[in-house]
């Protein structure tokens, strides 16, 4: 027997010794994991900006993963960033090490301004919302680009009401300049909000020229017009004027200063604004030496920073790292134009970036994806607070897990698992290679009555009809095959969890089968086979009512809020003003403008703090120094809609769907009928990951308007519905329903 014991013993001492070299390989990419964030997005060195910073995560893994010792571990890490922060320092536990902030000062006094990281919400890449940026102050950054309206005059007036205007104005620029005009009529919330969309006319003559652009106004009596520079060159505008055509003919339109020459040199004319985030240029008044004329002088410079608070040189972190090492790094530098001190090692640069070039194995870039999607969440995600997760765990976990296991899961499955943790409905893990999205079961299905029930069938040769029951699939029980989805979604409400489970649970890859046990109507059970022939664009097609609107009876009228634009709705006015009773469908995405909810709104929409951009300077999420906020600041229109109104709503209604609902609420302009929303909304913000990923997820902080909560929350409605399977049997539309008998019954008082 002595030698069975001797055998067991000796492959105990491997196993240990195998999950102690495990465990350290988990610790040592988590201290890279860390040093990496910390760097990344709170280092300000100008050499930490010429990397390919997706590539340096999963070179960085390579590196360090095998270190055998913490000293080894703190080693590699600083070998590897030396060349990118050189004043990084990395101790070991037993090594007190008090940073000296003499070594940040630099001897050239040029050499004095102060470089540092501010993010207002957080700019990742190219493929993110304009809403998000991050600048280092003193700094020409990429996302500080020409601000699109520089300076505009916002003027209103009854005259304008159905009729054209032009506004004419002179300008020159220096070589290179370009003058960008606008005027556009619309109401506050389109011309402040979505400036964007506002086209402009360009002219880049060299001297003083009269130029001319024209709108039509509508029913709008809100005009904004202004010029913007988009060049690097100084450009000069003057003698603004605004007509307006009427039976008369052209009148002119009073503007305050139009002419520039009773105003002060170096002032901006009074009646004009600027937007407050301009980086790049100032609009100030200025003598032209051609003309002896004021002026308007529109010219590039570079702002110091995007807001008050940035962190002062001297300002270190100071975080403890797995393996008993210590981290110390400064969050701000003096630099000049040229360089940020001190100076890193050009030769260790270029050697760094030779490194990047060279192919890393696919174990060690999907890694290098942890690497950067834990990190993004840690610093920039903004509902920590409403989120119950150890997310420093999941990191442990995910990591563990990865290594440990033969990768039986499809990486953006493992992706998918850790932020589902983070129960943010606006999170999508997306990559090409993922081939389930490409075929899809030719029907749709969701969980009615504690049962999956079969609610539409897209292919007219499958044996099945609408209303049928799936008891069973692929030779598992069908709820709980249903269920199986949940740890990979990522949800804030158990209403929104269940509708992306019942869609996602339909995906396989194109052209193969799957087995589902049916109950009909007859309570008749049979076994059929499905071909994934379906696809994501026609699973949404077939659940998509393509109505725009309808009379429904008693003066009843139905509108589509996903179909029906804002032509189209200000064409159904006077159709709405004669009603008796108004429903809006909101159970898919909108497609109209909230400009709609003008006619609603019967005093000013003056909550302006619900929707909040966060402003980082320190990393973990410390010391956020504020939020910018804002809301919609909608204004009543005539006419007036004084009908009943209901909003029809299910619990897939999710972001823009639920700022709607949000100022319905709040502002009592209707009742809600439906499911309670999905508890997600703000600006979605995106960043790719080695490998070709795509990671979506909520880059801003909103509220209800009252302030209180509102992510996991939603919106509630006043009539709570839910579909029934005698409902989808019959085809019968049991929200319509139960909004028509609300309005019967909103009618009687």
């Amino acid at each position: 027997m002595k030698p069975i014991y001797q055998i067991s013993l000796l492959l105990l001492i491997v196993s240990l010794i195998a999950c102690k070299e495990n465990n350290n390989q988990v610790k040592n990419i988590e201290a890279f994991t860390k040093v990496y964030g910390y760097v990344r997005w709170f280092h300000p060195s100008d050499e930490a900006q010429t990397i390919d910073w997706n590539k340096f995560a999963a070179y960085g893994v390579s590196r360090v993963k095998e270190a055998k010792s913490a000293k080894a571990l703190r080693d590699t890490i600083l070998k590897l960033f030396k060349p990118i922060a050189p004043t990084l320092k990395i101790s070991l536990e037993a090594d007190y090490y008090e940073f000296d902030k003499n070594a940040l000062i630099p001897e050239d006094t040029d050499i004095n301004r102060c470089i540092a990281w501010q993010h207002f919400g957080v700019k990742l890449d190219d493929l993110g919302s304009e809403t998000y940026k991050s600048i280092r102050t003193n700094r020409v950054n990429v996302d500080t680009k020409p601000n699109k309206y520089q300076i505009y005059y916002v003027i209103e007036s009854e005259i304008f009401k159905y009729n054209n205007l032009r506004l004419s104005f002179n300008s020159k620029c220096n070589e290179g300049g370009k003058v960008n005009a606008f005027i556009s009529a619309g109401s506050k919330l389109s011309l402040f909000t979505k400036p964007e969309l506002i086209h402009c006319t360009e002219f880049s003559n060299n001297l003083w020229q009269t130029n001319q652009i024209s709108t039509y106004c509508g029913d709008n009596t809100i005009v904004m017009f202004g010029v913007s520079n988009r060049s690097d060159a100084e450009i000069f505008v003057d003698d603004f004027l605004l007509e307006v055509q009427t039976n008369n003919g052209w009148q002119a339109v009073k503007i305050d200063n139009a002419d520039l020459n009773t105003v002060s040199e170096y002032n901006i004319p009074k009646g004009f604004l600027t937007k407050s985030d301009n980086l790049y240029h100032t609009s100030l008044v200025k003598r032209d030496s051609a003309t002896n004329n004021f002026c308007l002088s529109i010219k590039p410079f570079v702002k110091n920073t995007m807001f008050d608070q940035y962190p002062n040189v001297g300002e270190v972190v100071n975080k403890d790292l797995p393996r008993g090492l210590k981290l110390t790094m400064p969050i701000a530098l003096y630099g000049n134009d040229e360089t940020t001190y001190p100076i890193a090692d050009k030769a260790l640069l270029d050697k760094l970036e030779y490194s990047l070039s060279q192919p890393v194995s696919k174990t060690d870039e999907e890694l290098g994806a942890i690497v950067i999607t834990w990190n993004v969440f840690q610093h920039f995600y903004p509902y920590f607070n409403e989120v119950s997760v150890d997310w420093n765990r999941e990191l442990v976990n995910t990591i563990s897990e990865y290594c440990q296991t033969d990768n039986k899961e499809s990486f953006v499955d493992i992706l998918r698992k850790l932020t589902a943790k983070l129960n943010d409905g606006h999170i999508r893990v997306i990559s090409e290679k993922d081939n389930r999205n490409n075929g899809y079961l030719p029907l749709t299905w969701e969980k009615i009555e504690n049962k999956l029930v079969v609610t539409s069938v897209l292919d007219k040769n499958v044996m099945i009809k609408t209303g049928d029951i799936i008891t069973n699939i692929n030779n598992t029980d069908a709820k709980k095959f249903i269920e199986k989805e949940n740890i990979y979604i990522s949800a804030a409400t158990s209403g929104f969890l269940k509708n992306r489970s019942e869609l996602y649970s339909l995906r396989r890859p194109l052209n193969t089968e799957t087995t589902l046990t049916i109950i009909n109507s007859n309570k008749e059970e049979s076994k059929i086979k499905i071909a994934n022939t379906s696809n994501l664009s026609a699973i949404y097609r077939s659940n998509t009512n393509k109505t725009k609107f309808k009379g429904l009876g008693d003066s009843i009228l139905y509108i589509n809020l996903s179909q029906v634009n804002m032509q189209e709705f200000n064409n159904l006015l006077p159709k709405l003003k004669q009603c008796k009773g108004i429903i809006f469908d909101l159970r898919r995405y909108p497609k109209c403008s909230p400009e709609f909810l003008s006619y609603l709104i019967k005093k000013n929409d003056t909550v302006d703090n619900w929707m909040q951009i966060p402003k980082y300077i320190y990393p973990d999420q410390k010391d956020i120094v504020g939020y910018d906020k804002f809301g919609w600041n909608i204004t009543p229109k005539e006419p007036q809609l004084k009908a009943p109104v209901v909003f029809l709503t299910r619990s897939n209604a999710i972001s823009y769907s639920e700022s709607i609902l949000g100022i319905v609420k709040h502002y009592k302009l209707g009742l809600i009928v439906g499911e309670n929303s999905a508890g997600t909304n703000g600006d979605v913000n995106i960043f790719s990951l080695p490998g070709g990923y795509k990671v979506y997820f909520t880059g801003m902080k909103v509220t209800k308007l009252d302030g209180t909560r509102f992510h996991g929350i939603g919106i509630s409605p006043d009539y709570e519905v839910h579909k029934t399977i005698e409902g989808v049997r019959v085809g019968k539309d049991e929200f319509m329903k139960k909004a028509i008998d609300v309005i019967k019954h909103m009618q009687q008082y």
